[in-house]
Protein backbone atom coordinates (compact mmCIF):
# COMPACT_ATOMS: atom_id res chain seq x y z
CA UNK A 1 0.00 0.00 0.00
CA UNK A 2 2.73 2.15 0.45
CA UNK A 3 3.42 2.10 -2.94
CA UNK A 4 0.44 3.80 -4.07
CA UNK A 5 -0.02 8.01 -3.14
CA UNK A 6 -3.68 7.07 -2.61
CA UNK A 7 -3.08 4.22 -0.54
CA UNK A 8 -0.27 5.38 1.70
CA UNK A 9 -2.56 7.41 3.99
CA UNK A 10 -3.99 3.35 5.34
CA UNK A 11 -0.58 2.31 6.39
CA UNK A 12 -0.89 3.22 10.01
CA UNK A 13 -3.53 1.19 10.18
CA UNK A 14 -3.03 -1.49 7.54
CA UNK A 15 0.34 -1.68 9.33
CA UNK A 16 -0.13 -5.81 11.80
CA UNK A 17 -0.96 -6.95 8.30
CA UNK A 18 2.39 -7.27 6.86
CA UNK A 19 3.37 -9.66 9.58
CA UNK A 20 1.06 -12.46 7.74
CA UNK A 21 3.01 -14.94 5.59
CA UNK A 22 -0.54 -15.73 4.11
CA UNK A 23 -3.41 -13.83 2.88
CA UNK A 24 -4.94 -12.53 6.45
CA UNK A 25 -7.41 -14.46 8.57
CA UNK A 26 -10.32 -13.35 9.10
CA UNK A 27 -9.09 -13.30 12.86
CA UNK A 28 -6.37 -11.31 11.76
CA UNK A 29 -8.61 -8.17 10.06
CA UNK A 30 -10.88 -8.57 13.35
CA UNK A 31 -7.32 -7.64 15.06
CA UNK A 32 -5.96 -4.86 12.96
CA UNK A 33 -9.82 -3.23 13.48
CA UNK A 34 -9.86 -3.58 17.38
CA UNK A 35 -7.44 -1.24 18.67
CA UNK A 36 -9.09 1.60 16.05
CA UNK A 37 -12.19 0.82 17.04
CA UNK A 38 -11.47 0.68 21.18
CA UNK A 39 -10.01 4.47 20.36
CA UNK A 40 -12.65 5.77 17.87
CA UNK A 41 -15.66 4.24 18.65
CA UNK A 42 -15.31 2.32 22.11
CA UNK A 43 -18.74 1.52 23.32
CA UNK A 44 -19.70 -0.27 20.15
CA UNK A 45 -19.93 -3.91 19.90
CA UNK A 46 -16.50 -5.47 18.47
CA UNK A 47 -16.29 -6.45 15.08
CA UNK A 48 -15.62 -9.71 13.71
CA UNK A 49 -15.33 -10.13 10.28
CA UNK A 50 -16.80 -13.77 9.05
CA UNK A 51 -17.07 -16.32 6.08
CA UNK A 52 -20.05 -15.21 4.41
CA UNK A 53 -23.20 -17.89 3.38
CA UNK A 54 -23.10 -18.70 0.30
CA UNK A 55 -25.41 -16.28 -1.96
CA UNK A 56 -28.91 -18.42 -2.89
CA UNK A 57 -30.13 -19.07 -6.44
CA UNK A 58 -33.15 -19.37 -8.10
CA UNK A 59 -36.09 -18.80 -6.64
CA UNK A 60 -34.23 -18.80 -3.09
CA UNK A 61 -32.51 -15.64 -4.97
CA UNK A 62 -35.73 -14.24 -5.18
CA UNK A 63 -37.87 -14.38 -2.58
CA UNK A 64 -36.93 -11.64 0.58
CA UNK A 65 -34.13 -12.49 2.43
CA UNK A 66 -34.39 -12.50 6.62
CA UNK A 67 -34.29 -9.35 7.85
CA UNK A 68 -31.89 -10.92 10.29
CA UNK A 69 -29.48 -12.40 8.08
CA UNK A 70 -29.22 -9.29 5.90
CA UNK A 71 -25.79 -7.99 5.52
CA UNK A 72 -26.28 -4.57 6.99
CA UNK A 73 -28.67 -6.64 10.19
CA UNK A 74 -25.27 -8.94 10.52
CA UNK A 75 -23.28 -6.53 10.85
CA UNK A 76 -25.82 -3.84 13.69
CA UNK A 77 -27.40 -6.55 15.30
CA UNK A 78 -24.24 -8.90 15.58
CA UNK A 79 -21.16 -7.07 14.97
CA UNK A 80 -20.36 -9.70 11.97
CA UNK A 81 -19.11 -8.31 8.54
CA UNK A 82 -19.43 -11.40 6.20
CA UNK A 83 -16.53 -11.77 3.98
CA UNK A 84 -15.27 -14.04 1.36
CA UNK A 85 -11.78 -15.56 1.68
CA UNK A 86 -9.07 -14.09 -0.13
CA UNK A 87 -10.80 -11.32 -1.61
CA UNK A 88 -9.19 -8.01 -2.00
CA UNK A 89 -12.68 -6.28 -2.24
CA UNK A 90 -13.56 -7.91 1.63
CA UNK A 91 -10.03 -7.13 2.41
CA UNK A 92 -10.01 -3.61 1.33
CA UNK A 93 -13.35 -3.09 3.43
CA UNK A 94 -11.33 -4.45 6.79
CA UNK A 95 -9.15 -1.68 5.79
CA UNK A 96 -11.62 0.68 5.79
CA UNK A 97 -13.17 -0.16 8.96
CA UNK A 98 -9.47 -0.08 10.82
CA UNK A 99 -9.35 3.22 9.31
CA UNK A 100 -12.93 4.48 10.00
CA UNK A 101 -14.89 2.41 12.55
CA UNK A 102 -16.89 5.12 13.53
CA UNK A 103 -18.50 6.25 10.33
CA UNK A 104 -18.86 2.45 8.74
CA UNK A 105 -20.65 1.20 11.92
CA UNK A 106 -22.93 4.37 11.60
CA UNK A 107 -23.45 4.31 7.68
CA UNK A 108 -24.08 0.06 8.21
CA UNK A 109 -26.67 1.20 10.95
CA UNK A 110 -28.57 3.81 8.23
CA UNK A 111 -28.44 0.75 5.91
CA UNK A 112 -29.97 -1.37 8.26
CA UNK A 113 -32.93 1.06 9.04
CA UNK A 114 -33.75 2.31 5.90
CA UNK A 115 -33.80 -1.42 4.71
CA UNK A 116 -36.26 -1.81 7.21
CA UNK A 117 -38.23 0.90 6.20
CA UNK A 118 -38.60 -0.25 2.68
CA UNK A 119 -39.19 -4.22 2.95
CA UNK A 120 -42.49 -3.61 4.44
CA UNK A 121 -44.17 -2.47 0.75
CA UNK A 122 -42.59 -5.51 -0.32
CA UNK A 123 -44.49 -8.84 -0.53
CA UNK A 124 -43.16 -12.05 0.56
CA UNK A 125 -42.34 -13.38 -2.99
CA UNK A 126 -40.23 -10.33 -4.09
CA UNK A 127 -37.04 -8.90 -3.63
CA UNK A 128 -37.21 -5.47 -1.35
CA UNK A 129 -36.87 -2.41 -4.06
CA UNK A 130 -33.91 -0.03 -2.81
CA UNK A 131 -34.39 3.17 -1.89
CA UNK A 132 -32.49 6.48 -2.95
CA UNK A 133 -31.17 6.76 0.73
CA UNK A 134 -29.59 2.60 0.14
CA UNK A 135 -28.48 3.55 -3.06
CA UNK A 136 -26.68 6.49 -1.82
CA UNK A 137 -25.46 4.89 1.13
CA UNK A 138 -23.92 1.87 -1.12
CA UNK A 139 -22.18 3.91 -3.44
CA UNK A 140 -20.77 6.03 -0.49
CA UNK A 141 -19.27 2.53 1.54
CA UNK A 142 -18.34 1.11 -1.86
CA UNK A 143 -16.79 4.25 -4.13
CA UNK A 144 -17.27 7.74 -1.70
CA UNK A 145 -13.85 9.78 -1.09
CA UNK A 146 -13.25 12.72 1.09
CA UNK A 147 -11.82 15.45 -0.22
CA UNK A 148 -9.72 17.41 2.83
CA UNK A 149 -9.33 21.42 1.94
CA UNK A 150 -7.54 24.24 3.62
CA UNK A 151 -10.30 26.85 4.27
CA UNK A 152 -8.21 29.56 2.44
CA UNK A 153 -8.41 27.06 -0.45
CA UNK A 154 -12.15 26.05 -0.34
CA UNK A 155 -13.01 29.83 -0.69
CA UNK A 156 -11.03 30.05 -3.68
CA UNK A 157 -12.20 27.17 -5.19
CA UNK A 158 -15.86 28.07 -4.65
CA UNK A 159 -15.37 31.45 -6.00
CA UNK A 160 -14.10 29.90 -9.16
CA UNK A 161 -16.33 26.71 -9.69
CA UNK A 162 -14.27 24.88 -11.78
CA UNK A 163 -12.51 21.65 -11.64
CA UNK A 164 -9.32 20.67 -9.38
CA UNK A 165 -6.66 19.08 -10.30
CA UNK A 166 -4.42 17.54 -7.53
CA UNK A 167 -1.34 15.90 -7.46
CA UNK A 168 -1.44 13.37 -4.59
CA UNK A 169 2.43 13.87 -4.37
CA UNK A 170 2.98 17.50 -3.42
CA UNK A 171 -0.98 18.65 -2.76
CA UNK A 172 -0.55 20.93 0.64
CA UNK A 173 -4.25 22.67 0.69
CA UNK A 174 -6.16 19.74 -0.91
CA UNK A 175 -6.40 15.85 -0.21
CA UNK A 176 -8.46 13.25 -1.37
CA UNK A 177 -8.56 10.22 1.07
CA UNK A 178 -10.47 7.27 -0.37
CA UNK A 179 -13.07 6.00 1.15
CA UNK A 180 -15.09 3.37 -0.19
CA UNK A 181 -13.37 -0.64 -0.59
CA UNK A 182 -14.36 -0.84 -4.55
CA UNK A 183 -12.48 2.18 -5.43
CA UNK A 184 -9.65 1.20 -3.33
CA UNK A 185 -9.73 -1.70 -5.30
CA UNK A 186 -9.77 0.46 -9.06
CA UNK A 187 -6.73 2.75 -7.33
CA UNK A 188 -4.65 -0.62 -7.01
CA UNK A 189 -5.42 -1.85 -10.62
CA UNK A 190 -4.55 1.50 -11.89
CA UNK A 191 -7.63 1.87 -13.47
CA UNK A 192 -8.33 5.54 -14.64
CA UNK A 193 -11.08 7.30 -15.28
CA UNK A 194 -12.60 6.23 -12.40
CA UNK A 195 -15.04 8.45 -10.25
CA UNK A 196 -16.31 8.64 -7.00
CA UNK A 197 -19.14 10.72 -5.06
CA UNK A 198 -16.74 12.91 -2.40
CA UNK A 199 -17.26 14.39 0.59
CA UNK A 200 -15.45 17.93 1.37
CA UNK A 201 -13.80 18.25 5.18
CA UNK A 202 -12.79 21.44 5.62
CA UNK A 203 -9.41 22.06 7.92
CA UNK A 204 -7.85 24.90 9.19
CA UNK A 205 -4.16 23.04 9.81
CA UNK A 206 -2.22 20.19 8.21
CA UNK A 207 -3.17 16.86 9.57
CA UNK A 208 -0.32 14.00 9.51
CA UNK A 209 -1.58 10.60 8.61
CA UNK A 210 -3.31 9.05 11.48
CA UNK A 211 -4.39 12.45 12.45
CA UNK A 212 -6.00 12.56 8.84
CA UNK A 213 -7.71 9.24 9.37
CA UNK A 214 -9.72 10.60 12.09
CA UNK A 215 -10.67 13.46 11.03
CA UNK A 216 -12.36 11.79 8.25
CA UNK A 217 -14.17 9.54 10.15
CA UNK A 218 -15.33 12.58 12.42
CA UNK A 219 -16.34 14.34 9.04
CA UNK A 220 -18.73 11.53 7.63
CA UNK A 221 -19.41 10.18 10.76
CA UNK A 222 -20.98 14.16 10.97
CA UNK A 223 -22.94 13.85 7.98
CA UNK A 224 -24.28 10.47 8.08
CA UNK A 225 -25.96 11.87 11.78
CA UNK A 226 -27.28 15.23 9.82
CA UNK A 227 -30.61 15.41 8.59
CA UNK A 228 -31.17 14.95 4.95
CA UNK A 229 -27.67 13.66 4.19
CA UNK A 230 -27.32 10.79 1.96
CA UNK A 231 -31.76 10.48 0.88
CA UNK A 232 -30.06 10.37 -2.43
CA UNK A 233 -26.92 10.11 -4.41
CA UNK A 234 -24.63 12.91 -5.02
CA UNK A 235 -22.74 14.70 -2.51
CA UNK A 236 -20.39 17.45 -2.22
CA UNK A 237 -18.16 16.74 -5.31
CA UNK A 238 -17.46 14.53 -8.06
CA UNK A 239 -13.48 13.34 -7.54
CA UNK A 240 -12.08 10.86 -10.91
CA UNK A 241 -8.69 9.26 -11.00
CA UNK A 242 -7.17 10.66 -14.09
CA UNK A 243 -4.00 8.61 -13.28
CA UNK A 244 -1.88 6.76 -11.01
CA UNK A 245 -0.70 10.54 -8.95
CA UNK A 246 -3.46 13.01 -10.64
CA UNK A 247 -6.99 13.64 -9.34
CA UNK A 248 -9.73 15.83 -11.28
CA UNK A 249 -12.21 17.27 -8.51
CA UNK A 250 -15.45 19.32 -9.60
CA UNK A 251 -17.73 20.63 -7.11
CA UNK A 252 -21.29 19.69 -7.30
CA UNK A 253 -23.74 21.20 -4.82
CA UNK A 254 -21.75 22.66 -1.99
CA UNK A 255 -23.81 24.06 0.43
CA UNK A 256 -23.64 27.56 1.17
CA UNK A 257 -20.57 29.87 0.97
CA UNK A 258 -17.01 29.13 2.08
CA UNK A 259 -17.30 29.83 5.64
CA UNK A 260 -20.19 28.04 6.21
CA UNK A 261 -19.29 24.63 4.76
CA UNK A 262 -16.20 25.08 6.85
CA UNK A 263 -17.84 25.52 10.53
CA UNK A 264 -20.30 22.63 9.36
CA UNK A 265 -17.42 20.11 9.06
CA UNK A 266 -15.44 21.53 11.60
CA UNK A 267 -18.37 20.70 13.52
CA UNK A 268 -18.08 17.00 13.45
CA UNK A 269 -14.79 16.66 14.35
CA UNK A 270 -14.07 15.28 18.24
Amino acid sequence: MAQSALLGAFEPVAGPLKSCSTWPSFEALGAMVAPRQRERDPSAMRIQFVEARPKPRGALRRARLPATQAYDAQITLAGRVPCVAESYHDLFNAIAWAAFPLAKRLLHARQHAARERHTTAASSSERAPRSREQDALTLFDEGGSVLVVHEQALSAWLRAQQPITIDVRTAATLELVVFGHALMEHVLEGHHGVRSTALVAVTSHALLPEALLNFVDAAVSARLCEAGAFEAPGLDAVAQLVGPLVVQVWPRHLRGTGSEVASGAQAGVG
